[in-house]
């Protein structure tokens, strides 16, 4: 499921670059990267499948008790979990079910590691550090975030724009952010891609260098 909605992300910011919207395209960068922080806490988890039920559910349990919502809304929400619950091994239907009962907290992973940033410091590299905090500016909307893919960022023009060199390298960190995930997704299930990721990894980081000489 997480791949699979990385995917999806990773489409969408294809999609804005090719029609000129690179700037904006850059605060789906940093959802991305969330994806890719959520992928390793799964990786490194010491209860893989805890995990996997709390990046799945830690939504359902959060709005389910979302008083603004209706009793019939919250019930549904419950409802879902426990059958959800009912499908897994009966050897881990109790830590499911105190899973569901912890508290709230700001990440899925919470329990393990307080933030995205304990995630990259234990476990990450230097470049998904470094994607984590530069995307912070532009998924909160700040003046350089909201230029930093977008080619001739001083014109005040709210069409969409030809692709440049600064758009092309938008779409190129999406991809290497999309194969990290997958990296991860082939170390739990020993797909054996190491080397055809290695490879794809190359040959973006050699097209991001001819962008940034362009």
């Amino acid at each position: 499921m997480l791949l699979h909605d990385s995917v999806c992300v990773h489409r969408a910011i294809g999609c804005l670059v090719d029609e000129g919207w690179s700037g904006p395209g850059a605060a789906l960068l940093r959802t991305l990267t969330d994806m890719s922080i959520s992928a390793v806490a799964l990786e490194n988890s010491s209860e893989p499948r805890m995990a996997a039920f709390r990046y799945l559910y830690a939504g359902f349990r959060r709005y389910s008790r979302d008083q603004s919502l209706t009793r019939g809304e919250q019930k549904a929400m419950r409802d879902t979990i426990q059958q959800r619950i009912q499908q897994l091994p009966e050897t881990l239907r109790a830590k499911a079910l105190d899973v569901v009962n912890e508290r709230d907290r700001a990440y899925w992973f919470s329990p393990e590691w307080k933030s995205p940033t304990a995630v990259i410091d234990t476990f990450g590299g230097a470049d998904l550090r470094w994607a984590y905090m530069q995307g912070s500016a532009a998924a909160h909307g700040t003046f350089w975030g909201m230029r930093w893919f977008r080619d001739q960022p001083d014109i005040m023009d709210v069409n969409p724009r030809d692709i440049g060199p600064r758009g092309l390298r938008l779409d190129l960190c999406s991809c290497r952010m999309l194969l990290e995930t997958v990296r991860v997704r082939d170390s739990l299930e020993l797909l054996d891609l190491a080397a055809e990721i290695n490879e794809l990894v190359a040959v973006i980081c050699a097209k991001a260098q001819l962008a940034l000489g362009a």
